[in-house]
């Protein structure tokens, strides 16, 4: 059972930032390899990023299905705002985090006000 509980217990989210080197001028573009994700943080991560007016491309892969992790693009404009890639994915991670915390705190006030053929 122990090697059961060791392969279901969750792993790490670690980071690997790779700059994009042959971008045009004005410009600026990383690859994020995030290890131990999938999918879902890679749809929800190009979905906030392309809300973001200085993001001019946005997308993520798995390179093979048994890959351990997932590679988020991201290109920006780098003359807007004068952002680097790296601050614009910090900030729509921070819009993340906000709109979950706001998501948590809804359910949280629903499930206190419980109809009274449930107490």
């Amino acid at each position: 059972m122990e090697n059961v509980d060791a392969y279901l217990a969750p792993k790490p989210v670690t980071v690997e930032m790779i700059p994009k080197k042959a971008l045009p001028a004005g410009q600026s573009g990383l690859d994020i390899k995030l290890y131990n994700e999938n999918h879902t943080v890679g749809n929800i991560l190009t979905d906030e990023l392309l809300k973001d007016p200085n993001v001019t491309f946005s997308s993520y892969l798995e390179p093979h299905p048994t890959s351990d992790h997932i590679v988020l693009k991201v290109i920006c404009k780098s003359s807007f705002r004068n952002q680097s890639a790296d601050s614009v994915v910090t900030q729509a991670i921070d819009r993340i985090d906000q709109d979950l915390t706001a998501l948590s705190n809804a359910v949280s006030q629903i499930a206190l006000r419980k109809p009274p053929h449930m107490e």
